[in-house]
């Protein structure tokens, strides 16, 4: 009952308030839930595999879980395959049918809330009023008020209160539903968009948290890099891995560091790269020493 003008919208307004009804939230399915399930559908020596990637992929949400469920039991190659690299292949993507019960419901929206919406995709999970308002160069309470409007219909994304940034911005903040909503949305954006708006995500993440933008690096180097900017991507992703190092993680920060290593070819030859790929190759053969 998503659509604003669903008769059973009204009628739920109806009873809730002769308090004739009442609503029980219901959570997604856990684990064990969703193995019972895929192990009723599909061949027994695919069950641990594919159970564990359905369950990731849906989040125990009981439609997603039946369409990829059914996308799989059509897949008999594919159910029974060992080959790891091959089913995560498989759970990057999804089902048409699935695909297009998504794409029905964003196509629903109007065409401010779509704007919001696949600005939000590319800021993350959860996002931001503000950074959504810089992206698409408007006002945060106009987004707030798109959001809200979303929000109050149960529609794709919940509320997740205020966020105060350490520049002093006052933002609401919301989360997409399910994992799946951001990643239809996000996949309707041409890639030029798709560049631009990393770019000023990325950009407006970084001055709303000012000398603490190193807590954030790893959600800029990512901004950066898809947004083309070598520069600090590089940077960020040098910042990144010297602070998996302080966490005793040597293998997601050589990680980190090659990625930035890879991202100086794109810079001229001039001392900043060299400082910067000095610091690099340094914190490289740290996270070797740990490793190796």
């Amino acid at each position: 009952i998503q659509a604003p003008d669903h008769p059973l919208r009204s009628l739920r307004h109806e009873l809730r308030v002769h308090g004739r009804s009442r609503e029980l939230a219901l959570d997604g399915l856990d684990e064990a839930s969703v193995r019972a399930y895929v192990a009723a559908r599909l061949p027994a020596e695919a069950v641990e595999p594919l159970a564990a990637m359905v369950f990731q992929r849906t989040a125990g949400q009981p439609l997603f879980m039946v369409h990829l469920t059914d996308y799989l039991a059509q897949q008999p190659e594919l159910a029974q395959s060992a080959d790891r690299r091959e089913l995560a292949r498989a759970a990057a993507g999804l089902p048409s049918g699935l695909r297009q019960f998504i794409e029905a419901q964003v196509a629903r929206l109007s065409e401010p809330e779509r704007q919001v919406l696949e600005a939000a995709s590319v800021a993350g999970p959860v996002f931001a009023a503000a950074t959504v308002a810089a992206a698409l160069g408007l006002a945060v309470d106009g987004v707030e008020g798109v959001c809200e409007g979303l929000v109050r219909r149960e529609h794709l994304i919940a509320a997740r209160g205020l966020t105060e940034w350490p520049d002093g911005t006052l933002s609401e903040s919301y989360g997409f539903r399910h994992g799946l909503y951001q990643e239809v949305l996000y996949h309707r954006i041409g890639g030029r968009r798709r560049i631009q708006l990393h770019r000023a995500i990325g950009t407006r993440l970084e001055s709303g948290h000012r000398s603490e933008a190193s807590t954030l690096a790893v959600e800029l180097a990512e901004h950066f890099d898809q947004g083309r900017d070598h520069r600090r991507a590089a940077h960020y992703h040098r910042l990144a891995g010297e602070t998996a190092l302080q966490r005793f993680a040597p293998q997601a920060a050589r990680v980190h560091l090659r990625r930035g290593l890879a991202l100086l070819d794109g810079w001229p030859q001039d001392a900043q790269r060299a400082q910067e790929e000095l610091r690099l190759q340094v914190a490289l053969g740290v996270a070797a020493i740990a490793i190796e």
